[in-house]
């Protein structure tokens, strides 16, 4: 495994830019019946997908679903305001592989090796000068080859859920990825703690039981070549939550567990040298059940887009 570390810290309360609808506001008694309000006029819904081809976009959503605004990339509400994910690509300086005659002797250096490909991320506030750093281009010292990557899997409201991988040929047998996974929380600016922590996201109850799923998974899986078993079971790891929508954007959550496997097994879900299964959870944890089940203005947007994959939504107000 690489020096990526999976990191996750505790996120609590729903910030001020998360709303719930106004209660229902009727006529006194003896007057005339006079409408009922069913939403917020200065709340909407901030809803970022995938096209076909992999392309993010934001819709901007009136309570009734119809379309306000529509903008490419991924936006999310959170301290009041709309935060943009930005991904750029920048070049890393590489190193040449030593080269060796006949003897073995180590020939002169040719020229430089091409620059390998890094990954800058920030979060933009729209509107305002704040920025935040996520990711910053790999160091490729050491590396004839070097190609960053990072996805945003998804969102749950202001909750990032965040991959980065990075593959590295450091002039061995063969190059090797290594691959990270992190929840950032935007309302807070902090990142979210383990699962499995002391007040983690996911309580160590649904963590076992799913691991013991994975358990007999990952030995189904017919690429799969079984690493040594330490006291009777497959030792597995759990390296990612993983929250995905339905066609509907009902939030369903996952939790992805990995173990060793040979480097020609690797599946390329997580690092080299590994082989992971997705176990489904009954229950949304706590912390993202507000984000459970979509509002009327979701439903009946998805329901005109079928071809978009959605991603995350959330609230904010004007």
């Amino acid at each position: 495994m690489s020096r990526f570390a999976l990191r996750f810290a505790l996120a609590i309360g729903l910030g001020s830019c998360l709303t719930t609808p106004p209660a229902a506001v009727t006529a006194p008694l003896g007057s005339a019946p006079a409408p009922v309000v069913l939403r917020d006029v200065h709340e909407s819904i901030l809803l970022w997908t995938l096209d076909p081809a992999g392309a993010r976009e934001t819709w901007t959503l009136d309570g009734a679903g119809d379309v306000a605004s529509h903008t490419d990339g991924a936006r999310v509400a959170a301290r009041g305001g709309v935060w943009l994910w930005r991904q750029v690509a920048e070049p890393v300086p590489t190193r040449p592989c030593p080269s060796y005659d006949a003897n073995g002797t180590e020939l002169p250096a040719g020229g430089p090796s091409d620059p390998g490909a890094g990954v800058r991320v920030t979060l933009e506030r729209e509107g305002r000068s704040e920025r935040i750093a996520l990711i910053e281009p790999e160091d490729g010292a050491g590396a004839q080859d070097i190609q960053q990557s990072a996805d945003l899997v998804a969102s749950v409201g202001p909750f990032l859920f965040i991959r980065e991988s990075t593959y590295a040929y450091t002039c061995g047998a063969h190059g090797n990825v290594g691959a990270s996974a992190r929840i950032y929380d935007v309302e807070h600016g902090t990142d979210v703690v383990m699962p499995g922590d002391d007040g983690g996201l996911v309580d160590s109850s649904t963590i076992a039981a799913a691991s013991n799923r994975a358990r007999v998974d990952l030995l189904r899986k017919d690429d799969f070549l079984a690493a040594p078993v330490t006291g009777g079971e497959l030792p597995v790891e759990l390296t990612a939550i993983v929250p995905t929508y339905d066609r509907s954007a009902a939030l369903e959550v996952g939790l992805q567990f990995t173990t060793d496997t040979c480097y020609a097994c690797s599946d390329g879900a997580w690092s080299s040298y590994t082989t992971s299964v997705v176990e489904a959870v009954t229950e949304i944890p706590v912390t993202l059940r507000p984000w459970a089940s979509p509002p009327a203005s979701v439903l009946s947007f998805v329901e005109t887009h079928p071809g978009l994959n959605v991603r995350g939504w959330g609230r904010v107000r004007s």
